[in-house]
């Protein structure tokens, strides 16, 4: 009777995690397709962000399927990233840099007539190129992001 009832309960237990999955894999395919249907500029943070955490519970709860012993097939869009807080430390550090780049853009255009100083110059290609950097991480990572004018 009690192995009845340990069975009993794997098997609720199983499928739970795995309705649950099925939710974070809507969650997933709704941001991914607000992704495609927007122009690029007008995607948000939020929802690359909204992707990176649907990515990491559906790998959390794939995980634990299989260490029930349950089948957890990968699917498209199920792709494993690094903790959340990178992913938000990454996403600060862009925001970070944008905005440097418009603040060198802007001391530019004040010295347009005189040439621009070395360090401002100096200082626009190193934020173009973290922010390709960064950029380049998250892609990677298979988040979706906003292009931005003037990167």
């Amino acid at each position: 009777m009690e192995e009845s009832n340990r069975l009993t309960e794997r098997r609720l237990l199983i499928e739970e995690y795995q309705a649950l999955l099925a939710n974070w894999r809507f969650v997933l395919r709704t941001l991914l397709g607000t992704q495609l249907a927007l122009p690029p500029e007008q995607v948000s943070n939020d929802v690359a962000l909204g992707v990176a955490r649907a990515r990491q519970e559906i790998s959390t709860i794939k995980d634990y399927l299989r260490v029930l012993g349950a089948p957890a097939d990968d699917q498209y869009g199920d792709v494993d990233i690094p903790d959340l807080s990178e992913v938000q430390h990454q996403f600060g550090l862009l925001r970070n840099y944008r905005r440097t780049l418009s603040q060198l853009q802007v001391q530019r255009l004040q010295f347009a007539s005189q040439g621009t100083p070395p360090h401002i110059a100096h200082g626009i290609a190193e934020a173009r190129a973290a922010i390709a950097q960064i950029e380049a991480q998250l892609r990677q990572w298979g988040l979706p992001l906003g292009d931005c004018v003037d990167e």
